[in-house]
């Protein structure tokens, strides 16, 4: 599959999941390097994402918009990169299925986490493995600590990406807890105010094409002014879908 889209196109970004939870990375760099060897004149970029999901959507959105504005691929390359290292993942879990199969956690403590109702909330990791950061019980609870968690982790204010699982209105609300609490922040946020210009700033730099001015985003760790939630309510699901805050 990799490989039959690296030939579609003389120029090619993959975003893949964590290379810590998937052969996905391993695939596309091997597809990779099949298709420069048919012609050494591609430019295929690679970016293990260290996470899923919604934060590679998140990405890729950011990408769409530099490809609009008509920067090169090297200096879209560039600024992905940094992009990928100003956002964070979340998730919450209500079925432990998969984690037990996977011998991330004990076959008891899931099942009895399953059977009173406690939901896993955690992270990804810097290096994009599961890392559980606390628990709740009941829906209400599962949105306020998601909400904390996230403000504990930097976030002022800026895009969210929200996927669930056949948990259209856990996802409905939590985007709405988001969004009451953050609609008005950069209006009233000092550091909020002070980050938006930066990134105006360094867009209109990137604009010109300014290499220095990439590598000085790469540099810079601002706290993640982009976040993204998995909600998992069941094992098995024909769908997942995916709404935002803005």
């Amino acid at each position: 599959a990799w490989l039959a889209q690296f030939e579609q196109a003389d120029c090619a970004i993959a975003i893949t999941i964590s290379s810590q939870l998937s052969g996905s990375m391993n695939s596309a760099l091997a597809a990779r390097d099949m298709a420069l060897e048919k012609d050494p004149d591609k430019k295929i970029l690679i970016l293990d994402s260290l996470s899923t999901g919604p934060e590679v959507l998140l990405c890729v959105k950011e990408i769409e918009r530099l490809i609009r504005h008509g920067l090169s691929f090297d200096d879209i390359a560039a600024h992905a990169r940094g992009f990928l290292q100003k956002t964070k993942i979340l998730f919450a879990l209500s079925s432990f299925d998969n984690l037990i199969k996977n011998g991330r956690i004990h076959r008891l403590t899931g099942m009895l986490a399953k059977a009173l109702g406690i939901w896993g909330i955690g992270s990804g990791s810097d290096e994009g493995k599961i890392a559980f950061e606390s628990k709740a019980r009941g829906a209400k609870k599962v949105v306020q600590t998601l909400v904390s968690t996230m403000k504990e982790h930097g976030f002022i204010g800026g895009n969210v990406a929200i996927s669930h699982c056949d948990n259209l209105a856990l996802a409905q609300t939590l985007k709405n807890s988001i969004l009451g609490k953050y609609k008005h922040r950069d209006s009233a946020d000092p550091r909020a105010l002070q980050l938006l210009r930066r990134a105006r700033r360094i867009d209109r730099q990137l604009l010109s094409r300014s290499r220095s001015t990439v590598s000085v985003f790469n540099k810079q760790r601002a706290k993640p002014h982009g976040f993204a939630l998995f909600l998992r309510k069941y094992r098995r699901s024909p769908l997942c879908k995916c709404s935002e805050a803005n």
